[in-house]
């Protein structure tokens, strides 16, 4: 997560929260909507003939995972260590073969194989490219990463209503034998965009202190528009906006979620 970070109360560490959570990412993408989301991707996946799949900001590979268990061939990259670290013990768990690599998501198109027939880029990993000139190296990045004809699939959280109101997460906690995590999340509307705040607790057995981590990020809020125009920009036709993963229309009113598809020139 990119922005700056602010010290809380308590035993703090500077480190970013989203590290720490690796072994209890579960936390923010349950296995029951990664298989979902993974559910929903199928029908368009086996419509564009894609078996070698690139997961763009893959975190611990949930999606990844969930991909090679259906027979694709997938490389998945993330920029934490932590997370690629806890993405390989998770796929050796599972019994998959995925090739995980520490990359920045402008690093797509540097990634040594064959073209990928589709790039997915999800859980909002790509809301951090929230200018114009970072917007553009990484949807490049995606195009050269791809073969021609190759799909892309980008899902952002929907920030038209969070603009007015804000959101509160609701408070998840998670224990691995003494191992506990306590993660809050706010999104509130501020001057510029909105303000995302993360909170982690944490404490490695019963009788330690819990150590606090919180970082704080403001995200513009960037329009359809602006992404329909980027991503043809990057060399993508047939780009479509949607308010899910099976394409649903978005309406005016929008969704939870903005999904935006496309197939590279």
């Amino acid at each position: 997560m990119e922005g700056s970070r602010s010290r809380s109360k308590g035993k703090s560490r500077e480190d970013d929260p989203f590290d720490l959570l690796a072994p209890a990412y579960d936390l923010l993408a349950s296995p029951s909507r990664i298989s979902a989301e993974i559910g929903a991707l199928l029908p368009l996946l086996r419509e564009h003939d894609a078996r070698l799949i690139l997961d763009a900001g893959c975190a611990v590979g949930s999606h990844s995972i969930c991909l090679a268990r259906k027979g694709f061939d997938v490389t998945g990259f993330d920029l934490s260590l932590a997370m690629i670290r806890e993405a390989k013990r998770r796929a050796a768990r599972a019994g998959v073969k995925v090739r995980f690599v520490r990359k920045d998501l402008a690093d797509a198109g540097a990634i040594q194989g064959p073209g990928f027939d589709a790039v997915l880029c999800l859980g909002n990993t790509i809301a951090y490219a929230d200018s114009a000139g970072v917007r553009a190296r990484v949807l490049r990045a995606f195009q050269r990463a791809l073969r021609p004809g190759g799909l892309l699939v980008i899902q952002l959280r929907d920030l038209s209503r969070v603009r007015r109101t804000g959101y509160v997460f609701p408070t998840r906690s998670y224990r691995r034998g003494e191992e506990e995590w306590i993660l809050l999340r706010r999104q509130d509307p501020a001057s510029g965009g909105i303000r995302f705040q993360v909170t982690l607790l944490y404490r490695p057995a019963a009788d330690s202190e819990w150590e606090t981590r919180t970082t704080e990020s403001l995200s513009k809020v960037t329009g359809v528009t602006v992404w329909r125009q980027a991503i043809r920009r990057a060399g993508f036709v047939r780009v479509r906006a949607a308010k899910d993963l099976t394409g649903s229309p978005r309406g005016r009113q929008g969704g939870s979620d903005l999904v935006l598809f496309a197939v590279r020139r």
